[in-house]
């Protein structure tokens, strides 16, 4: 990663909130995916405990983890253009 090679301060916590932004992104896009398709069939067992399942995402924790993690990343941004260009 070019951010380790050059050394940039609090790289891995922008790494990190960049794979928690990109993990949530899939789930939301499985999310969408299943309960877009038209061939399930609602009634059977397992799509019914896949839907319950999914249905415990909670979206107050998304959004707070989002924020949190695109305040880093924007913190980190900040800061690295500070230390670069002053």
């Amino acid at each position: 990663m070019k951010g380790q090679v050059l050394n940039f301060s609090d790289y891995q916590r922008c790494h990190d909130a960049v794979i928690k932004i990109t993990w949530h992104f899939g789930r939301l896009q499985a999310f969408t995916s299943m309960i877009q398709s038209p061939s399930w069939n609602w009634e059977n067992p397992e799509v019914s405990g896949l839907l319950t399942k999914v249905m415990t995402i909670d979206t107050n924790e998304i959004i707070q983890d989002l924020d949190a993690n695109a305040a880093t990343i924007i913190g980190f941004a900040r800061d690295t253009y500070k230390r670069i260009y002053g």
